[in-house]
């Protein structure tokens, strides 16, 4: 049971590590755009443009499911469309959500893994003791 929270307890440090919450939603809220990845020393530089503005920011780490084609490269993102300044590349949430879920669910196998084998304990123990209470004091096992 202690295995199965401490998974439990390292899926929500994961996902608050990777700041999970806030991409998944803006990969599933967000609003379509295209832009650019310029590689820089250490991650990427992203722009972004909208009919009013221009908007660029550092960013490391890797481009989701889409691939460098060159020193710059076009991505498809999506941006908070109330804070265009809000923005990501699209599908960038999907593998960190699928490793919190995988060891989220590992997790709760174990929690719930355990609880059986002692329900089941539990049940035998009383089946024991119900047994012994059915003999009398004359009666020896």
């Amino acid at each position: 049971m202690l295995l199965g929270m401490a998974f439990v307890g390292l899926s929500v440090y994961l996902g608050q590590r990777w700041e999970l919450a806030p991409k998944l939603s803006l990969d599933f809220r967000g609003e379509r755009g295209q832009g650019t990845a310029e590689r820089t020393e250490g991650g990427y530089s992203l722009r972004f443009t909208t009919s009013t503005n221009i908007y660029r920011r550092s960013y490391r780490g890797d481009l989701g499911i889409q691939r460098e084609t060159g020193e710059t490269t076009p991505i498809s993102l999506v941006f908070d469309p109330e804070d265009p300044s809000r923005f990501q590349p699209m599908t960038v949430s999907y593998r960190p959500g699928v490793v919190v879920a995988a060891t989220f669910l590992l997790g709760m196998g174990c929690v719930l893994y355990a609880r059986r084998i002692v329900q089941k304990a539990q049940r035998a123990q009383r089946d024991v003791l119900r047994a012994k209470s059915r003999i009398s004091p004359g009666q020896s096992h």
